[in-house]
């Protein structure tokens, strides 16, 4: 495969390889933070890579203690020496991943303590929109990057640390409007076993429209996804509990009728036929909608299995990782796979390891509101790939060392941290953090690269080189915002606690930023829980 790089792309290159050029320093400012906005299939490990732990999960530090390489073209590697741990390559899984945050922010609606299972924070910030600032044109992405002079209190890291800064990159790719959208072939595969009939949510619940079941949220979603569509569009219902049926196939949106629910009367009648009996044979499911998924497989559409389901296989096949296969193979062929979680309780680390291993986007659909988020503003994520094999690399000063991170994988190991897909009109938003035992040098510089696959399927590559001195103070009150939602993320985890939480100042900075109120007052939230002893943990 040829790779294809225009002139700013060779002068970079040749830039990082000058001796006398300082190493990108991006990581001196502590802690980055990358909004990123398509996000689509992740083939990240729910680990961070060996070596090391991920602080912002639970852990001790981004992986950087593999030998690693770094890309001057990509797909070429030049050797780096087994000390040098100045540079390593992230993920934060695709932006359209969301469950755990979602799940997390529930419960504490509820008077409920979260599932410590429940603390990550790359999740938490996919699911945020940080907003755009300064942003500088790299690739098919818009970045927005800013620095922030932090403490080792403040981020809640060893309290020897000094000179601890972050930094925040928004990351905002493509975006596509309903009418700009190409036509979809969904393949819908819901579960329809007896633990469907199970309440959504088992505690007290205002509800919306009467929906009380894990299988009317189900059948209310399908309604809410019917004024999504387009015509053009064609949809394929599946069911499995034993054994797995097809229950619709090519059916396609026109607009014989006089409205859209007139339109999409059949999806609509199709949809409330489905009723909860029998086991979980969620193998045979995800094999039979790809198979009629294949039938009506049209190269000029987006093709996509949508799977909503509670995910407590017992019967047939009930290993994840097999399972997966499926959709890591169909995923190849172009239909592109996404795993939904209904109510409250169902299995999300099953389904959480079943869409990592198959490079699947991850939501959680836990109230009929959710329903509306999801399948209205929401449904472009589904449609189609924005970005693919998309891969972010960062070279820092050797002086530097990284304290905490929100990355689901991290790694100077290039093959430790697997590509990740992004979808239209998402957002994500990366933290990491750095100490130095020197102060932080104005002049130092950072380079944050990104690799993709473009729509010739050639490998392309770009970079954007800053000085830290530009970009003190940019987009501050978003990093500190940032910090909040990686300060929830940790006390759900367990890797913080209440105490330090009150004692590290975050929650009295001065910042109206949307986000960073909603946290402050989720932790407040969390913590009032965690001294009250009946309140109530999510079960395992």
């Amino acid at each position: 495969m040829t790779f294809k790089r225009n002139r700013k792309e060779i002068v970079m290159f040749e830039k990082l390889n000058k001796p006398s050029m300082p190493l990108a320093r991006l990581a001196l400012v502590s802690g980055i933070l990358l909004s990123g906005c398509t996000g689509e299939e992740t083939g990240s490990s729910s680990t961070a890579a060996s070596g090391s732990s991920n602080p912002a999960n639970g852990g001790g530090g981004a992986a950087t203690t593999d030998t690693g390489s770094s890309t001057g073209v990509a797909g070429d590697e030049t050797s780096l020496p087994l000390e040098d741990t100045s540079h390593f390559y992230f993920s934060y899984d695709d932006s359209a991943s969301t469950a755990s945050r979602d799940l997390a922010l529930f419960y504490l609606d509820q008077g409920l303590l979260p599932n410590a299972s429940w603390g990550r924070a790359y999740e938490y910030l996919n699911a945020e929109t940080f907003g755009a600032f300064s942003p500088q044109k790299v690739g098919p992405f818009d970045l927005s990057v800013g620095a922030y002079s932090s403490s080792a209190a403040e981020l809640m890291i060893d309290s020897e640390l000094e000179n601890v800064a972050a930094l925040g990159v928004n990351v905002v790719g493509p975006s596509l409007s309903q009418e700009e959208r190409p036509n979809l072939v969904l393949t819908l595969l819901v579960d329809t076993s007896g633990s469907m009939r199970s309440d959504f949510h088992t505690g007290v619940f205002e509800s919306i429209d009467g929906v009380r079941t894990r299988m009317e949220l189900v059948r209310y979603g399908i309604d809410k996804l019917r004024f999504s569509l387009k015509p053009g569009d064609e949809i394929n219902l599946v069911e499995f509990n034993n054994e797995a049926q097809v229950l619709l196939e090519g059916w396609e949106y026109s607009t014989a009728g006089t409205s859209v629910h007139q339109d999409t009367l059949a999806l609509y009648n199709e949809s409330q036929k489905l009723a909860a009996d029998g086991t979980t044979n969620l193998d045979a499911g995800i094999t039979l909608a790809y198979q009629v998924a294949n039938r009506t497989y049209d190269q000029h559409k987006a093709n996509r299995v949508i799977m909503l389901t509670d995910a407590y296989a017992n019967t047939g096949q009930t290993d994840s990782s097999v399972i997966a296969n499926n959709l890591t193979i169909n995923g190849m062929e172009g239909i592109n796979f996404s795993g939904i979680g209904i109510g409250s309780g169902f299995n999300e680390g099953f389904l959480n390891e079943l869409t990592d291993i198959g490079k699947g986007t991850y939501s959680a659909l836990v109230t009929p509101a959710d329903a509306t988020r999801l399948f209205g503003d929401g449904f472009m994520r589904f449609v189609e790939v924005a970005v693919e094999n998309v891969r972010f690399h960062l070279d820092f000063p050797a002086t530097w060392r990284s304290v905490v991170s929100a990355a689901e994988e991290s790694s100077t190991n290039q093959s430790n941290v697997q590509t990740v897909n992004y979808s239209y009109n998402s957002e994500q938003f990366f933290f990491e953090a750095f100490s130095s035992d020197l102060p932080i040098p104005t002049t130092d510089e950072v380079t944050l690269t990104v690799s993709w696959t473009d729509t010739d399927g050639e490998d392309q590559q770009d970079s954007l080189t800053l000085v830290l001195g530009n970009i003190l103070g940019a987009g501050e009150d978003r990093i500190q915002a940032a910090a909040a939602v990686v300060g929830l993320a940790k006390l759900v985890s367990g890797t913080v606690n209440c105490g330090q939480i009150d004692n590290s100042g975050l929650l009295e900075l001065p910042n109206d930023h949307e986000v960073f109120k909603a946290y402050t007052a989720a932790i407040d939230q969390y913590c009032k829980l965690k001294d009250d002893d009946s309140a109530i943990p999510a079960v395992e």
